[in-house]
């Protein structure tokens, strides 16, 4: 009898649970965290809310769960933690994994569950909500080894988020280059977008908005330090139709009186961040206001619709005041665009909803693994 059929066996007449693996980045927030008798929560990282270092005796403790076959699916929060690091010599790599193995355990974990799980048939998702369209070579065994990979940033050419050297042969290492090991195909079909959402009590807070707008476009933010930002504030303030009411805010300001000028605001400016995908997006939305987007470069969940929640420019020269241009015969429609903006924001975007889709992702898994 292999280990797969051992743990099947030994879930008969047991309540199978999800394994929730918390990174404690941002990854896993607002999914799974609501009390619920089948999600068991392991954080394993001291910059979670427990703020405490993992000990040896939890991981085994939580390896022979899983070896019970307490255990049909997992969810893992995505954590970039290498040991061996480009440039960097196998010595060094060695250094970090002892230091990691005699005081850090938790940096264990992420290198240590995932086979353990493979290995007794525990199928399981990883979230990755960080801003960068790269799947970092630290993660590649937790990519590999997982049943599916969802991931904020993902490029329209799925091929892109690995190094060339994988584009090339197709496969990837699950042990850094310096040790020869097992490869697995890169398989990009088990990618999937999904969103940096809106947590539910913010939403809340937005969803109380006003059909009396008494600002046409709105933007808050750092602006005179980023070139690209500076010059579509510009294009704002010299395209716009000379009626229209423009209110720009450089300075910082508490979040509730931001949200206050988003609901006053028929639109609001809403350029990428450090990826494409941004919490300013969704705020201003659920406040029923329009956004005012770049094109998207990456392959989005569940998207705001041009011209149905909100409009795209393009990030050149000249694109947002287009855009601009062709809005101004618009502007009785807006109100109503942002009540669809919202909704959709309701239906698709807010944390619990994102939940809900992975828990019954995660609980078909529990069904098929046993």
């Amino acid at each position: 009898m292999n280990k797969r059929e051992a743990g099947t066996q030994t879930r008969q007449g047991k309540a199978i649970k999800i394994l929730m693996l918390d990174s404690g980045a941002m990854n896993l927030a607002g999914l799974l965290q609501e009390e619920d008798p089948r999600v068991e929560r392991f954080v394993y990282h001291p910059d979670a809310s427990e703020n405490k270092h993992v000990s040896w005796g939890q991981i085994i403790a939580l390896t022979k769960r899983i070896r019970a076959g307490e255990y049909g699916a997992a969810l893992f929060g995505e954590s970039s933690h290498a040991w061996w690091r480009p440039g960097r010599s196998m010595a060094s790599g060695l250094r970090r994994m002892v230091a990691d193995g005699l005081f850090r355990p938790e940096r264990c974990v992420q290198k240590i569950i995932p086979r353990i799980l493979e290995a007794y048939g525990v199928p399981f998702f990883v979230v990755d909500r960080n801003d960068r369209p790269k799947i970092d070579p630290a993660c590649f065994l937790l990519y590999g080894l997982s049943h599916t990979y969802f991931i904020r940033e993902l490029p329209p050419r799925r091929l892109d988020l690995f190094p060339n050297a994988q584009e090339v042969t197709g496969f990837l290492p699950l042990l850094p280059p310096v040790f020869p090991g097992k490869k697995v195909p890169v398989q990009t079909e088990k990618l999937r977008p999904i969103s940096l959402g809106i947590d539910d009590g913010i939403f809340k807070k937005c969803e109380v908005s006003t059909d009396c707008k008494t600002i046409d476009v709105f933007w808050a933010g750092k602006w005179d330090t980023n070139e690209t930002r500076r010059r579509w504030v510009q294009e704002l303030t010299e395209s716009a139709p000379r009626e229209w009411v423009i209110k720009v805010c450089e300075e910082r300001m508490p979040h509730e009186e931001y949200l206050h000028l988003v609901k006053q605001s028929r639109m609001v400016l809403s350029p990428p961040g450090r990826g494409w995908d941004c919490y300013r997006h969704y705020e201003i939305a659920a406040c029923g206001s329009v956004p005012l987007m770049t094109y998207p470069t990456i392959e989005r969940d569940h998207p705001l619709i041009d011209h149905e929640h909100g409009f795209y420019f393009g990030a050149e020269p000249g694109g947002l005041a287009r855009c601009l241009q062709g809005i101004h015969s618009r502007k009785p429609n807006l109100i109503q665009m942002g009540r669809d903006a919202r909704d959709h924001v309701r239906r698709k975007h807010r944390w619990s909803v994102q939940s809900d889709r992975i828990r019954r992702a995660l609980e078909e898994l529990c069904c098929a693994s046993t």
